[in-house]
């Protein structure tokens, strides 16, 4: 009996391997650019050990999509202890710097790039992460103490720093969380001078410095969290004065379970999240289309892709938008147009829609979705410790 469930074992796991090595890498590659990480994770779940490099690339990209860092620094770890071509190691390399960082192992992150830093083959924002990684290479990992309960009308929380509260907005397009250079001040914060460039959401290009901050949220404690230090912010879209802080994905995965708009019952329908360079990702239907759409609460609107045009709708004649970013609040000339998609078993339209224009979609995701869609959802709860969003 041992011996015929063993042999059933390994026929499947031959033929498993047998399926993962029937997909062409061109596929697996597409699926890679277009941050398809659910597809990704299904197409190498069985990858033979001794895969080819790029395909064990992939399998880390892949893993740490699905929120597992530390499996995915240690494939990586493997992976360049084998001899592979100069962009792949570029490309691992990276992915590794990425992992570190997510597990707040500021030093291990700044080491995986320094190779790159050292032969020149480092692009530039490469360099910008290496002197921010460098600047907070002795900072204690982060840790949080409490389990805080945080049910909100609005992503925006009170926030505590050494005794003050300040108002911060949730930000799940922020890949750190940001303070003002007043809230610096007034918390009495040590801030570091790493002239950090950041490309905010309405383009433009904002220098920022950095420092390491106790957050108190709802009773818990995030403590030695990474603060990028900015002169000032704009405010929290259509959520009221200009704001002290965000708080970005790194504190939001510590929180656990974030509860937007109040339910008589508990939300149980599950929708998967997963990561692609630190932005959450989830799946939509479209029509007949699947979608993959960044999320972005600290967006007040949700914007699509040109080339989705057809699909949402018509959009309106061009007219004055507001559109907030990091440092300042612009009106620019835009379409809008309703979209409907589903999701989680359910059908939802908001009502306008940014369109953005061709030359403003570039490698952007074919769409982001901002507060205005989780309100249209409903109350909604947002994991991303364990990356799912939950909706009645």
């Amino acid at each position: 009996m041992i011996k015929s469930a063993t042999r059933l074992f390994l026929g499947f796991m031959a033929a498993a391997a047998v399926s993962a090595a029937g997909i062409p890498d061109t596929a697996l590659w597409a699926l890679y650019n277009n941050r398809d990480m659910f597809r990704l994770e299904d197409a190498l779940e069985h990858l033979p050990i001794d895969a080819e490099p790029g395909r064990i690339f992939l399998w880390a990209a892949a893993q740490a999509g699905r929120g597992h860092e530390t499996d995915s620094a240690s494939t990586v770890e493997g992976l360049l202890k084998r001899p592979i071509d100069s962009q792949l190691e570029i490309r691992a390399r990276n992915l590794l710097m990425l992992d570190d960082r997510a597990l707040f192992h500021y030093r291990a992150a700044f080491a995986a790039l320094a190779p790159l830093l050292e032969s020149g083959r480092a692009d530039e924002p490469m360099r910008n992460r290496a002197r921010l990684l460098q600047a907070i290479e002795n900072v204690l990992p982060e840790t949080v103490d409490g389990t805080p309960h945080l049910v909100l009308s609005a992503p925006r929380v009170a926030v505590g720093i050494a005794g003050q509260f300040f108002g911060f907005a949730i930000d799940s397009g922020a890949n750190l969380s940001v303070i003002t250079r007043d809230v610096s001040r007034r918390a009495h914060l040590r801030v570091i001078a790493v002239d950090y460039s950041i490309r905010t959401a309405d383009g433009k290009a904002l220098h920022a410095d950095v420092a390491s901050a106790d957050l108190e949220i709802a009773g818990a404690l995030i403590r030695h969290a990474i603060v990028l230090v900015v002169p000032a912010l704009a405010g929290a879209g259509s959520y009221g004065p200009p704001i002290g802080g965000l708080i970005g994905m790194p504190e939001l995965r510590q929180l656990g379970p974030l509860q937007l708009g109040l339910s008589p019952r508990p939300l149980t329908r599950v929708t998967s999240l997963a990561l692609a360079d630190g932005d959450p990702i989830l799946e939509l239907g479209l029509g007949a289309t699947r979608l993959l759409c960044r999320l972005d609460s600290g967006s007040n609107r949700t914007t699509v892709a040109a080339s989705l045009w057809q699909q949402v709708g018509r959009p309106s004649a061009p007219r004055a938008v507001s559109v907030t970013g990091l440092a300042d609040r612009r009106t620019r000339l835009l379409h809008e147009s309703p979209i409907t998609f589903d999701i989680a078993g359910r059908r939802v339209t908001i009502a306008e829609a940014i369109v953005l224009p061709p030359a403003s979609s570039g490698n952007q995701p074919a769409c982001t979705l901002g507060a205005d869609a989780l309100a249209a959802v409903g109350p909604v709860v947002l994991d991303f410790a364990r990356l799912r969003l939950l909706t009645r």
